[in-house]
């Protein structure tokens, strides 16, 4: 299988793994995950995704540390990386998306998360410069900023 149809989902949440791995599994991605920085790290390696999703914080190696090893291995350093992340402090001015190539806020938007991996899955690869994470109109900021932000799956549950 080509790499760009491959995702690696890197995040201590089982939940969260399950409904990446479904929702991208419809549209025809094959998905791993991994519980850690450590096993993502073997995974990447070994199975050279189209892109990654990574959370930041989680036990054991945690995202920062992931993302700087992943940079800086010859054969992890050029797949795309996307950071995946609840915090509110997180903006395009931040240095760990310096090595990023995208934000995804969580909770998220299944489109969003569509969105943003087919952007790196058709073929086009690393950008060289890290986006500007998703833009969000003015209400969806608050819902944000009030921990309201909801996606249709959270609505289904």
């Amino acid at each position: 299988m080509q790499a760009a149809k491959k995702v690696l989902v890197i995040d201590d949440k089982y939940y969260i793994r399950q409904l990446i791995l479904t929702a991208l599994g419809i549209r025809g991605f094959t998905v791993f995950a991994a519980a850690d920085g450590g096993e993502g790290m073997e995974v990447a390696g070994r199975e050279r995704p189209g892109v990654i999703l990574l959370d930041l914080i989680m036990p054991g190696l945690d995202g920062y540390e992931c993302l700087r090893l992943l940079r800086s291995n010859p054969a992890t350093g050029d797949i795309p990386i996307v950071i995946m992340s609840a915090r509110s402090d997180i903006d395009a001015g931040t240095s760990i998306l310096s090595d990023a190539d995208d934000f995804l806020p969580k909770p998220f938007d299944l489109e969003l998360l569509y969105t943003i991996v087919d952007r790196y899955t058709s073929g086009a690869g690393r950008a060289g410069a890290p986006a500007a994470p998703p833009a969000l109109d003015g209400a969806a900021q608050g819902e944000v900023a009030a921990g309201r932000y909801t996606t249709p799956l959270d609505e289904a549950l």
